[in-house]
């Protein structure tokens, strides 16, 4: 269907790469952790480049999910379509298949999904941001989760699947995180990259 390839092709345009570009004339995939997550911007760039990364990367899973359920497709195509854009973000034709770890796209999709499973998933995903610094760690809290959060409100079976589907792809995406969380070498939120882009001038 015409929406999945949709789907696909908006999430393989990187809100980090478009940003980095915009900004300070760089490919931010060049820096830091070499990924193109807000995340890895924010270290590099700023908190104003990480949060335009943030809405950009957002935005692309609400809007394939609102139009998805304007069409009025059926559950299953809905979040068919949630997956084809998460698996454009994370592995992106445009880019060689080097992208992000789709949490901020994936927490687009959850609001267009469902705006209560949207709020208790950040709500609880962001506690362990809060006490320990590790961004990682809060994204891999909320996915682990989410597809609990969307059965205990109710969603049809398909979203909890989907969600279920997603909880396994953030986290497959964030097994080098988990290796470096378990060895203590996991980089803090306030920890800024060594060659910061703005003190650099650049590429």
């Amino acid at each position: 269907m015409w929406l999945i390839l949709l789907a696909y092709l908006l999430g393989s345009i990187p809100g980090g790469y478009i940003i980095g570009k915009l900004t300070q004339g760089i490919d931010i995939r060049n820096y830091g952790s070499k990924n193109a997550g807000a995340t890895n911007v924010l270290r590099t760039l700023g908190k104003k480049e990480a949060i335009m990364t943030l809405i950009i990367d957002g935005f692309k899973g609400y809007i394939i999910i609102t139009i998805a359920q304007a069409l009025e497709l059926s559950s299953l195509l809905v979040v068919i379509s949630g997956i084809a854009v998460i698996i454009g973000h994370n592995w992106p034709i445009f880019f060689k298949f080097h992208g992000g770890r789709g949490i901020a796209t994936s927490i687009g999709i959850m609001v267009g999904l469902s705006w209560q499973v949207f709020l208790t998933v950040v709500l609880i995903g962001v506690i362990p941001i809060i006490i320990t610094k590790y961004v990682s760690l809060g994204s891999v809290t909320g996915a682990v989760i989410f597809p609990f959060v969307m059965y205990l409100y109710g969603n049809p079976i398909a979203y909890v699947i989907f969600a279920f589907v997603m909880s396994i792809m953030a986290i497959i995406r964030h097994i080098p995180n988990i290796k470096r969380l378990l060895a203590g070498t996991e980089r803090k939120l306030n920890e800024k990259e060594n060659a910061n882009v703005r003190e650099n001038g650049g590429e």
